[in-house]
């Protein structure tokens, strides 16, 4: 039987009187894509930054699985109680890019693993391994500002992949591309996921969502619903019926 990384439980979340999650549950697996879909204001990225603990909710909790080496067990613990263990679990592409322009791939990674407190020796196997896995070991030693926008993306996840998190979280990573880089992008994710990641999908495309993701998440205002077996499901109605 299969655990989930997070357990989401009752979650309540309003800014004044506006109410923008109402008595939110659901589960979020390693194994699944979870695609997060709403409109503009619906609470996408505010749902993105309470599961990342960067966000406070007014009432319910956030609870992450995490496993004891010593003892052999796992157990779940609430979002704020231990920050560094959570964030370790973690990894998250923005829209906005992290990493430095005036650094070259190969050095970003390097840098982003000493602030995650990797071993030398460990990093650079972990750099080898994500740069094979986005196809960046040509580019390795150009500058940032030298990139494509599309490598620039595939360098903003790798920074977020290099202390080799449970869960990946994508916020619109598509955005600002055109066809063939999204559809290229699409690939990569699944590329990561494949290698054991689980990963949150957040987008605007309904229809490229639906190639890679497992289940969705449809957000909107205080009616947000979670859809599995998305290949039998007509989720334009679904949203439809959510407006």
């Amino acid at each position: 039987m299969k655990q989930s990384l997070i357990k989401v439980e009752n979650l309540h979340k309003n800014y004044g009187k506006k109410l923008i999650f109402d008595n939110l549950s659901l589960e979020i697996f390693t194994e699944n894509i979870l695609g997060v879909f709403g409109f503009s204001g619906s609470g996408k990225t505010t749902f993105l930054n309470m599961i990342c603990g960067f966000e406070k909710f007014s009432k319910g909790n956030i609870l992450y699985r995490t496993y004891n080496k010593k003892k052999k067990e796992s157990k779940y613990i609430p979002i704020f109680s231990n920050s560094k263990q959570i964030k370790s679990l973690i990894g998250f592409s923005t829209q906005e890019f992290s990493f430095y322009l005036e650094l070259s791939v190969y050095d970003n990674l390097k840098y982003f693993g000493i602030l995650h407190e990797i071993k030398l020796k460990d990093l650079k196997i972990q750099i080898d391994k994500i740069l094979k896995i986005l196809d960046l070991e040509e580019s390795k030693n150009t500058l940032g500002m030298n990139l494509s926008e599309g490598m620039k993306k595939r360098l903003d996840i790798a920074c977020a992949l290099i202390h080799n998190p449970k869960i990946l979280i994508l916020d619109e990573p598509t955005a600002n591309l055109d066809y063939q880089l999204r559809k290229s992008l699409l690939n990569y994710i699944l590329k990561i996921h494949k290698s054991g990641i689980g990963v949150i999908f957040v987008s605007h495309f309904i229809e490229e969502m639906k190639e890679i993701c497992t289940e969705f998440l449809l957000i909107n205002s205080s009616h947000t619903k979670l859809v599995e077996n998305t290949k039998s499901t007509d989720l334009k109605k679904v949203i439809e019926g959510l407006t």
